[in-house]
This record gives structure tokens, C-alpha cells and sequence, in this order.
């Protein structure tokens, strides 16, 4: 009996190791890694919080991807800047955008893609405090993407005195006000 014993026991821990993978020596290969997903990536420069008309120190950059995961080389990436509304209703760029290899910016950028599915562009935030966006596309492939800017009023830079200039009748009065304005 304690040889069935002993037998029965060794026939279970065989099962146990072969439904395990086999001996305790064999190597457990890990999961593939996941496939990148498709569409753009940003991988620097962006949400940012900073203060009006400063320029976010890393480049806006994204990454872009075709349905299957590989890396999009040569493809026209669009920066739009978001339009927001200033305190007296008019519409404004709520930031600026600079394509790496110009000297100017404006309210719209077009890099394209280089070897590594990368494009970029400097932003500049706008002189309205608040929210600020940039819209990005990559129209041959119908992606796109909203990067969020947090714009904060500047530090103050002067006094703003009105009105201006007027006339006053002695003993009469005038009403002055003042505001403290950024830059």
C-alpha cells in the first residue's frame, strides 16, 4: 500500500507540473506588449499652465500612428489655435503657434511628420487669461486631438489712469479710476 501510495503521489505532482508548463526549469515567456494605438500622441509640451504671452518651454510635440501601430513618417500635421472671447466679446487667439523651422507666429502651423512620426510647433499663450486650446489634425488619416493651455493673468506692469484727460471747473468735481494692468 505505501508503494501505490508513494506512487499515486508522484503520478499527481507529474500532472501538476506538466499542467503547469512542464518542469520548474523552463522559462515563462511574458505577454507581447500591447500594440500602440492609432491616432495622435502628444509626448511633450502640452496641458501647460502659464501666464499671458509666455512661450511654453518645450515644443508642442506629437506623435503620430496609422491603424496598424507604425509610426507615420512624411504626414501633414495641423496646430490650429482655439478662438476664445475677450472680456469685451471680441474673439481672440487664445494661443499662438510657431512651426520649428520659421521665425514668426500665427494662429496656424503645418509640420510635417519626420522619420520618427514626430511634428511639432512652439506656443506662445494668448492675452486673454483662462482656457486656451490648440486643435490638432492629421488629415490623410482623419485623426485628430485638443491639447488644453491654463492662461493666468500676468504680473502687474502698470497703472491705468481714466479718463486720460479732462477739464474741471473750479469747485467741481471729476471721477478718477484706476486699474492695475499686465503686460
Amino acid at each position: 500500500m505505501p508503494a501505490l501510495r508513494t506512487c499515486l503521489t508522484l503520478v499527481t505532482a507529474a500532472s501538476l507540473v506538466l499542467a503547469c508548463g512542464g518542469d520548474s526549469h523552463s522559462p515563462v515567456e511574458p505577454p507581447p506588449p500591447p500594440k500602440p494605438a492609432a491616432g495622435i500622441k502628444i509626448v511633450a509640451g502640452g496641458p501647460a499652465t502659464d501666464t499671458i504671452g509666455a512661450t511654453i518651454a518645450s515644443p508642442l510635440t506629437v506623435e503620430v500612428r496609422d491603424s496598424s501601430g507604425t509610426l507615420v513618417a512624411g504626414a501633414v500635421v495641423r496646430f490650429t489655435s482655439v478662438p476664445v472671447k475677450d472680456p469685451t466679446g471680441n474673439v481672440r487667439a487664445s494661443t499662438l503657434l510657431e512651426s520649428l523651422d520659421a521665425n514668426q507666429f500665427g494662429t496656424f502651423a503645418a509640420p510635417t511628420a519626420d522619420v520618427q512620426g514626430r511634428a511639432g510647433v512652439l506656443v506662445q499663450l494668448g492675452t486673454v487669461a483662462g482656457a486656451g486650446a490648440v486643435a490638432i489634425s492629421v488629415p490623410a488619416y482623419g485623426f485628430a486631438d485638443t491639447v488644453s493651455y491654463t492662461i493666468q493673468p500676468g504680473a502687474a506692469a502698470s497703472l491705468s489712469f481714466q479718463p486720460a484727460d479732462t477739464g474741471v471747473t473750479v469747485g467741481g468735481s471729476v471721477q478718477l479710476r484706476a486699474a492695475v494692468v499686465d503686460r
